[in-house]
């Protein structure tokens, strides 16, 4: 088996701490909950301090801690130690281009979160679309 399917087949699918219904996508230090980009929104713009919490992106091999890196290649974004088990492990995969990710504050649009997040975004009947983690969302220009 290749490594990223080895991740996925061990990847345990937690669901959003909030609303219980979507799977988690992103992860709020201040409030050590794991949440849907829906509920990330609705809990983040509810006041000026929440606002505030830095949050990152789910590590996409053990969805457990915040993600690192973006492996490019790959397309996976992963935390310090699954980054180290599938890079440093491999010499071809070693050389694969990845993306340090930044955590955030606020309430960023969904072409902000792409860039932090390394995704393409497409253009599609005047929204614009980026699927990340499974899922798309969308924003109106």
């Amino acid at each position: 088996l290749s490594l990223s399917l080895s991740l996925s087949l061990i990847k345990m699918e937690v669901m959003c701490d909030y609303c219980g219904e979507a799977p988690s996508t992103v992860y709020c230090e201040a409030d050590t909950a794991r949440l849907c980009l829906s509920c990330d929104r609705h809990v983040h713009a509810a006041n000026a301090v929440s606002k505030r919490h830095s949050r990152a992106l789910l590590c996409d091999g053990c969805n457990l801690r915040p993600a690192v890196v973006r492996c490019l290649k790959e397309k996976l974004s992963l935390c310090q130690s699954c980054d180290a088990d599938k890079h440093e492990s491999s010499p071809v995969a070693s050389h694969n281009n990845r993306l340090r990710l930044e955590h955030y504050t606020g309430c960023p649009s969904a072409a902000e979160l792409s860039q932090l997040w390394g995704c393409d975004l497409g253009v599609n009947d005047g929204s614009f679309i980026a699927k990340f983690h499974g899922y798309s969302f969308q924003q109106s220009r």
